[in-house]
């Protein structure tokens, strides 16, 4: 796309896009662009053309937290980068960040052997159908490892890959075809890769029959065929009857097929596209979702090939030896140990969880795919969504590139390279929202003159909003009190018929009741109990009340300080104040603790809030008795303006009128807000 080729619609639409984009990831761009000058990244400049030059940054993140990720500006976006991949059960899984966290509370042990990494290796084992594995550091070190493998074990050097796929950025597969008259040979994809990197790799034709033929011409020569077995690229090519052609062929002339799983491991089958195919390889290399988003890669073969690694089995208390040669394999973070942890805990997750897990997730992405590829087909748009497993890429006939920073408008976060990925984190309303999203960008586009009209009735822009784990609501019901959210966004922007925000209710703990017996020693432990079952249980929050002089209740003077003590306890659950009497105190002070307590739980905190009931409580704020309710709308008004990063008017003790701001900042842009209401409709009309 070049702006002398856009007429004066387009033209105007590119301009106010690029207006809009930047002023909403306005801090991104100035990240990007305060580090470029020593920063060298190949990202900022993926697909660079003039006339979108303004939009090409990638997108700074402040948190994330399953499928959902905050940018620095506040943004909130449903995530479908996922971790370019790696993130099939979404941010922060709890049972890996559990694992990590009780590894790291022992110290990182950097050097010796965990027990994890056993344990790893033979769970892969298990769940591939492959004899042995070992690990590395990231993808590409697992295939270049591979292949030094398949080499010792066939005494052969030529290797076989194919064009459109990806093994990394090692230099022997930086290579494209080049047609020299009747034979094809390998030349390097960029400067700096030497030809004589290339020149013992093959790349053929993906699913074409003379890519067979090719293979037999050179079989005496050939240490492996790699096929990635769904190109990420393509994940349109499945071509199961060539991928068992290459089986026999590599049986006839003992040649290792080798598979990269680096991302359809684990994601659509238990033994990822191999159990889809049918067809078991020699090697196999995995990486990303085996991680649980730390970085990881494994090789898994049969025996005859990994013993290069090590020799082979051998037992201690016997005459046993290592009787196989090896070849070189190391590296001071392979088995990194908290890789290892990570590992062992997202293949214990899938041994208990598979297939079910991959078949929700197909049938998800098959209903993304099927509804958006009606939609193009109806209305016209020269688009398709491929899809294989919950892996999908959007395919196009000319330059759509406008269509992703519309989705990054519309809430939904992308990325460069446009590989794209649902979780086991994401909701069916999650996928609506994607949906929609398309949707709209799309006839936002057209009516900027970027596509033609088509037969289609107009643009019905609808937005079904998820529920961000971010801005999580309150639960259906949290006794003895009723919640009620308080709306912190326009109403408008809520459509009437907007699709609800999930299936199944929420279930939380709320504390409160009498403790007569002041003198435990132990009065908390419950409570601590009870929250760390609530977080490894997956339940909602932890509600804590506050209740002052009396001994129903009166163990709950202080919600927040509660709260900061529970925070160090968890990890997921929410932690909301069940309510702040918020009469009984300076606005300003209930902003400071909870933004600490955000800060310490990492943005899991919510703000009930109450009026107040018992006269004697009002010995706190005398002044406020009478005018309770109106005074609890004032301070949230208050706590909202300093969540916010505003500055409030206050008199100093010189007596000069002084502006403060909150400190610390909170980490959530703004918290969910509730309002406690005891049987009056009034009260309930007005939260």
């Amino acid at each position: 796309m070049t702006a002398g080729g856009l007429d004066p619609t387009q033209r105007a639409h590119l301009d106010a896009l690029v207006q809009r984009y930047s002023a909403a990831t306005a801090k991104s761009k100035e990240v990007a662009q305060r580090y470029r000058q020593h920063l060298a990244d190949s990202r900022a400049v993926v697909g660079f053309r003039r006339a979108t030059k303004e939009l090409l940054y990638p997108l700074a993140a402040r948190r994330a937290r399953g499928a959902y990720l905050e940018d620095v500006d506040g943004n909130t976006y449903v995530d479908i980068t996922m971790g370019f991949g790696a993130l099939l059960f979404g941010h922060e899984p709890p049972f890996v960040t559990d694992a990590v966290r009780e590894h790291l509370d022992r110290g990182l042990r950097l050097g010796p052997r965990n027990e994890e990494t056993g344990q790893a290796a033979r769970l892969l084992c298990e769940l591939t159908g492959l004899d042995r594995a070992a690990f590395a550091t990231t993808g590409t070190e697992a295939n270049s490892a591979a292949f030094r493998l398949a080499r010792a074990s066939t005494g052969r050097d030529l290797i076989v890959t194919f064009d459109g796929s990806y093994h990394g950025h090692f230099d022997p597969v930086l290579g494209r075809p080049v047609r020299d008259g009747e034979r094809l040979r390998t030349v390097p994809v960029s400067a700096g890769i030497p030809a004589s990197a290339v020149s013992e790799t093959l790349v053929l034709d993906y699913g074409a029959e003379r890519s067979l033929d090719a293979i037999r011409r050179a079989a005496d020569r050939i240490a492996a065929v790699v096929v990635e077995v769904v190109p990420s690229r393509f994940p349109d090519r499945q071509p199961v009857e060539f991928v068992r052609a290459l089986r026999q062929l590599c049986d006839r002339h003992g040649i290792v097929l080798m598979f990269d799983e680096m991302l359809t491991g684990f994601r659509p089958h238990p033994r990822g596209a191999a159990g889809v195919f049918g067809v078991q390889p020699d090697l196999a290399t995995y990486g990303k979702v085996l991680g649980g988003g730390y970085p990881i890669g494994a090789i898994a073969g049969r025996a005859q090939i990994m013993d290069w690694v090590d020799g082979g089995f051998w037992r201690y208390g016997d005459g046993s030896v290592p009787e196989g040669e090896t070849t070189f394999f190391g590296g001071t973070y392979i088995q990194h140990p908290v890789s290892m942890v990570a590992a062992k805990a997202v293949l214990t997750h899938l041994r208990e969880h598979s297939p079910k897990l991959q078949q929700r997730l197909t049938a998800q992405t098959d209903r993304l795919a099927g509804e958006l590829n009606r939609f193009f087909a109806d209305e016209e748009f020269p688009l398709r969504v491929n899809h294989f497993g919950s892996l999908f890429r959007f395919a196009h006939r000319g330059n759509v590139e406008l269509l992703f920073a519309h989705l990054v408008l519309e809430g939904v976060h992308v990325w460069e390279w446009r590989n794209f990925f649902l979780s086991d984190a994401h909701t069916e309303a999650d996928v609506d929202f994607v949906i929609d999203a398309v949707r709209n960008s799309l006839h936002d586009l057209r009516r900027g003159g970027f596509f033609p009209g088509g037969a289609g009735r107009p643009a019905a822009v609808t937005r079904r909003r998820p529920r961000p784990v971010l801005r999580e609501p309150a639960p259906a019901a949290a006794p003895p009190v009723i919640t009620q959210p308080v709306i912190t966004q326009p109403a408008a922007a809520q459509p009437a018929t907007a699709a609800p925000a999930q299936t199944t209710p929420d279930f939380s703990v709320y504390f409160f009741g009498d403790y007569p017996r002041d003198g435990q020693r132990d009065k908390y432990r419950l409570v601590l109990e009870a929250a760390r079952f609530a977080d490894r249980s997956g339940l909602h929050a932890v509600w804590l009340p506050e209740r002052h002089f009396h001994s129903f209740g009166g163990v709950f003077p202080n919600p927040s300080v509660l709260a900061a003590a529970l925070a160090t306890q968890t990890s997921r659950v929410r932690l909301n104040a069940g309510s702040v009497v918020l009469p009984l105190h300076d606005p300003i002070r209930v902003a400071e603790e909870w933004s600490v307590v955000d800060n310490l739980s990492g943005g899991r905190v919510g703000i009930g809030c109450a009026s107040g009931w018992h006269a004697t409580d009002f010995v706190l704020a005398p002044e406020t008795y009478g005018r309770h309710k109106e005074a609890m709308y004032e301070g949230l008004e208050t706590i909202r303006s300093l969540w916010r990063g505003e500055a409030v008017e206050r008199t100093a003790g010189n007596g000069e009128r002084v502006r403060v701001q909150l400190y610390p900042r909170p980490l959530q842009a703004m918290p969910p807000f509730y309002t406690a209401i005891v049987g009056n409709p009034d009260s309930y009309r007005r939260a």
